[in-house]
C-alpha cells in the first residue's frame, strides 16, 4: 500500500459495500491499515467512479456520493451573490503571517499584473 507517509505492506480485504441510498460496490478491494484510528482504506479506486464531494455547515459534515459523474464541481468559484471577503487593512492577513493586511499582502496584491 502507498500512502502519504511511504509504502507498506497491509493485508487486503474483499468486501461489499451498500451506501444509504441503495446503491451498492460488490468486491471492494480494501487494505487494512492503521492510520488516524481507521480499520481499513478505501482507496481512490472507488472515488473516481463517480462524484464525491465533503462539505461542512454549521459544524455538520455531509458526504455525497453518486454514479455517474454528472458535472464538475469547482469550488474555487463563488455562487452567484456571494462576495468574496476582502479583509481591511487592520485585518490580520489571510496569508497567517501574523501581520496587519496592509502590511503584508495587500503590497503583493497591488504588485500583480
Amino acid at each position: 500500500m502507498s500512502t502519504a507517509g511511504g509504502e507498506r505492506q497491509s493485508l487486503i480485504y474483499l468486501i461489499n459495500i451498500i451506501l444509504p441510498n441503495n446503491l451498492g460496490f460488490p468486491y471492494l478491494r480494501v487494505c487494512e491499515c492503521d492510520i488516524m484510528g481507521a480499520d481499513v482504506l478505501i482507496g481512490m479506486d472507488l472515488i473516481t467512479l463517480g462524484d464525491f464531494a465533503i462539505s461542512n455547515l454549521n459544524d455538520k459534515t455531509s458526504f455525497t456520493f453518486r454514479i455517474p459523474s454528472l458535472e464538475i464541481f469547482d469550488f474555487r468559484t463563488l455562487p452567484p451573490g456571494v462576495k468574496k471577503y476582502k479583509p481591511g487593512p487592520n485585518d490580520p492577513c489571510p496569508c497567517a503571517s501574523g501581520g496587519k493586511y496592509k502590511i503584508c499582502c495587500s503590497i503583493r496584491d497591488k504588485m500583480k499584473y
